[in-house]
């Protein structure tokens, strides 16, 4: 059984990867953004609520069905997610490398950057090219270990799973994953390659390692969800604190990227400890935070004596429980893999300079609704195909 509001909130944060992706636009209205309220991001919820919704799921079909079909399920699921990924990688790379750039345009170079080469390191995993294009390749990678995880978990040995996926994240603030790899590649004489250019995977690996434990323990033990729905009652005020004490870190850091007034050294100072490659524990923290609250306007807000509070939780429950929020989330591969494919053209082909601020800002806009249409793109093209083969 779906929970609709996890499919809705996935839908937002795909809706919100797509509208900071097209920061190639430089459009007023595209400053105005999450990132001006968090050091954790879409992808970060996106990475998540991926972990928790495969942990529900996949200890669901190990309950009901047996440990074959979980492997066999999780198999078809990483089937489907590669030709995504092929499709993907071979439709970039021909853009990319064929279609007519536009001088102006924010990629305009990049053509002469790419080699039949780069496609073949692209279908092998081993490299990416394509801009936003990261998070796949990782994602494959966390669900082909998904059914292991669980089923180590299931076995009582859910302390081991948590406790390398913590060692591995805290190698990969020193760095040691990549080195290892660097050197290596050194050793047989090749260039190192890797498939993100975004993410650490030894780092991100234990943001969707721990929702997935608790998508374990909620689907396993039904005094879960009441625990953390008491705690978050109890301490909301706290932790909306908490939430507005971040946003004067993030301008800051924000700030220290841009600055023309902060030398290096100054900004490096302030941003050593902000790195969205490595997962950071700023980040971590921020994910925590972050939550924590969507949970409280989401499930709490609904219900509370104030009037406000009532009504912007009622209003953020409406919107995620909406057909067309939740049609998104559940297409959620399909929908990202058409942003990855929408933003790539912008950057190839729209030349950013000769175009007035209203001009791209409604681009900005236009564009983001129109992953909207891929859910019932892909529903038009399902039942043509279905008439087909009845014919």
């Amino acid at each position: 059984m779906r929970i609709k509001t996890l499919d809705g909130l996935r839908g937002c944060f795909l809706l919100l990867m797509m509208w900071m992706h097209l920061y190639p636009l430089s459009s007023s209205i595209g400053l105005i953004n999450h990132h001006l309220f968090s050091f954790a991001d879409a992808a970060h919820g996106f990475v998540a609520l991926s972990g928790l919704v495969v942990g529900i799921v996949f200890t669901r079909i190990l309950e009901e069905k047996g440990k074959q079909d979980l492997f066999r399920i999780a198999f078809k699921r990483l089937r489907i997610i590669y030709v995504y990924i092929a499709v993907t990688s071979l439709v970039g790379w021909a853009l990319i490398k064929f279609i007519p750039t536009v001088p102006g345009s924010y990629d305009a170079e990049r053509a002469r950057f790419t080699e039949i080469s780069d496609l073949g390191q692209m279908l092998l995993l081993i490299k990416n090219v394509i801009p936003n294009g990261d998070i796949l390749p990782m994602y494959l990678i966390l669900i082909a270990l998904s059914p292991y995880v669980i089923l180590l978990c299931k076995s009582g040995k859910a302390s081991v799973v948590l406790s390398l996926s913590l060692a591995a994240w805290s190698l990969s603030q020193f760095g040691l994953p990549q080195f290892l790899g660097r050197s290596a590649f050194d050793a047989i004489g090749m260039e190192f390659l890797s498939f993100s250019s975004a993410f650490d995977i030894f780092a991100w690996q234990l943001l969707f390692i721990l929702p997935l434990y608790l998508g374990f323990r909620i689907r396993t033990d039904q005094k879960v969800l009441p625990t953390i729905d008491y705690y978050l009652r109890k301490h909301k005020v706290a932790i909306f604190i908490a939430f507005a004490s971040l946003i004067p870190l993030t301008i800051l850091a924000d700030l220290a990227r841009g600055s023309a007034h902060l030398d290096i050294e100054q900004a490096t100072r302030i941003l050593r400890y902000e790195d969205k490659f490595l997962l950071t524990p700023f980040y971590i923290l921020s994910m925590l935070i972050n939550s924590c609250v969507i949970y409280i306007l989401c499930s709490i807000a609904p219900g509370s004596s104030v009037a406000v509070i009532n009504f912007i939780g009622k209003v953020i429950r409406r919107v995620l429980t909406s057909s067309v929020m939740i049609n998104l989330g559940k297409r959620s591969i399909e929908v990202f893999s058409a942003h990855i494919l929408i933003v790539l053209i912008v950057r190839l082909t729209v030349p950013v300079d000769q175009l007035s601020d209203l001009v791209r800002s409604v681009l900005q806009v236009g564009l983001t609704a129109s992953l909207f249409l891929v859910p019932s793109l892909l529903q038009l093209l399902g039942s043509t195909r279905q008439k087909i083969s009845l014919t």
